[in-house]
């Protein structure tokens, strides 16, 4: 997954196909893993109906052996791509019940993430005031259990809701902020790189996965 976090998707996709074909059919939940991850390349390279394809199947999976973490998991990812192809109401019930089994669970890095995603799913409802307000939980979360890339997620969120408003120099505070807290190298730094580049750009998107 190093490789992911690089941006190098198809080296990435290539080293988890080949995990496939090394883990025996009876190691059920390393198998589930891998497909949860091939499915986040997918909507990583914007293949986004591929990509539920391949979360619904990681979803029955874990729900025939009552594999509740990666039920969670799987409900986060599929809050994203949902949320990418406009099925917002998806994507929002998908969101919800993936974070009640985070905090059921106790899956903080499941919780910090879905928090992000729901966020999203708020802001491209034009919900503003929801979207801020889930970013801030989204970012105190992730600061609280030291997880840098979604605190820095959550700064980039609430640029958006920043420059949603109007207020600019809030937005490129808070862009400033993320590319800080995100670890170095990151590809997703590249996106508030962007945007603070293209602050004054009204069709600048708000969304890495569209």
């Amino acid at each position: 997954m190093v490789f992911r976090e690089l941006g190098r998707f198809e080296e990435s996709l290539d080293h988890l196909n080949r995990s496939l074909t090394l883990i025996p059919p009876k190691h059920v939940v390393g198998r589930l893993m891998i497909t949860c991850s091939v499915g986040m390349i997918q909507h990583a390279q914007r293949k986004h109906e591929e990509a539920a394809r391949t979360l619904d199947e990681m979803l029955s999976g874990c729900t025939a052996i009552d594999y509740q973490p990666g039920i969670a998991l799987a409900q986060m990812v599929l809050c994203n791509i949902h949320r990418a192809l406009g099925n917002l109401t998806t994507s929002v019930e998908h969101g919800r019940a993936a974070l009640t089994l985070a905090r059921q669970l106790k899956l903080h890095r499941v919780e910090c993430e879905v928090l992000n995603s729901l966020a999203e799913a708020a802001l491209a409802a034009n919900d503003v005031d929801h979207a801020e307000m889930v970013y801030a939980q989204a970012k105190e979360h992730s600061a609280h259990h030291s997880f840098a890339r979604f605190e820095a997620r959550a700064l980039e969120g609430l640029a958006h809701t920043a420059r949603a408003r109007g207020d600019i120099a809030e937005a490129e505070r808070h862009w400033r902020k993320a590319i800080d807290r995100y670890p170095i190298g990151m590809y997703d730094s590249t996106h508030a790189q962007q945007h603070l580049a293209s602050l004054d750009d009204e069709t600048t998107t708000c969304f890495r996965c569209e």
